[in-house]
């Protein structure tokens, strides 16, 4: 199923997409329209890509089984992703190439080998009020030049994650849940334009469950509203804790989408 060039007065409802060889639903450029109560189901690609610039709204569907990621959200699309159940797919959200948009109140869970949500290559979402649980990589990473605020969302860790997993990037430390990874060194403006295009500014604040991890970085600080630097909540500095390729978790990177797929 294709759409583009759509005004919010098209509602896409109640249908099953199952087995695409591609995408079950491709988005394209100005597709403004609603995407409500859908199955996407088993789909090779994304359940879901938005692609080129819109701002549809896509809520309360069912999108399982996707092999690349439940939703794609792609070169300046700003979809609202709102009450969607994104089960046993790859990884859950993909957010790169200048995507944008609001995320907000949808239940993410049993992702694997993947991660829950990824933001990348400039992508400036909103994440809020979410809920991830048994996201089998991470619930929440943000790395290559990522950009947007992460807040208020809810995660559940799983009994045992594994090794090959962000959580192990942090040195023995409890494992975490978002990781934010080239991310803005200290006393660099944060709003200097070349910065920008070199290093990840996400925003993380007061989300429930671990706190954050930063890489390569002593800018972001802990406002998790039941946590302490002491416990967790510091962001790791550049020169205590740079990573390396060589420490566990490194290969997790496979699992993440690649910017452009289709």
């Amino acid at each position: 199923m294709v759409t583009r060039n759509t005004g919010i007065d098209l509602w896409i409802t109640k249908n099953i997409v199952r087995n695409s060889g591609e995408s079950g639903l491709l988005m394209l450029d100005d597709s403004n329209c609603v995407v409500r109560s859908n199955t996407l189901d088993g789909n090779q690609q994304f359940g879901i890509l938005c692609q080129g610039p819109q701002q549809a709204t896509i809520t309360s569907n069912e999108i399982t089984g996707s092999k690349h990621a439940g939703v794609g959200v792609l070169r300046t699309a700003c979809p609202m992703l709102r009450n969607n159940d994104i089960h046993d797919n790859a990884n859950g959200i993909h957010v790169s190439e200048r995507g944008a948009g609001t995320i907000v109140n949808n239940n993410i869970h049993n992702i694997s080998p993947g991660v829950g949500i990824t933001v990348s290559a400039g992508g400036d979402p909103i994440v809020s009020k979410n809920y991830l649980t048994d996201c089998k990589s991470g619930a929440i990473v943000a790395y290559n030049r990522a950009a947007g605020q992460i807040f208020q969302n809810w995660f559940k860790l799983m009994e045992t994650p594994p090794a090959e997993s962000w959580y192990h990037y942090g040195l023995g430390r409890v494992p975490n849940w978002v990781v934010v990874c080239d991310a803005l060194p200290t006393k660099v403006n944060p709003l200097d334009a070349e910065a920008q295009k070199r290093y990840s500014t996400t925003e993380v604040r007061y989300n429930r469950g671990m706190a954050p991890i930063v890489l390569s970085a002593a800018q972001a600080h802990d406002l998790y509203d039941y946590s302490s630097d002491e416990e967790d909540g510091a962001a790791m500095s550049d020169e205590e804790h740079t990573p390396r390729a060589n420490r566990p978790g490194y290969i997790v990177k496979k699992y993440l989408p690649r910017a452009g797929a289709r």
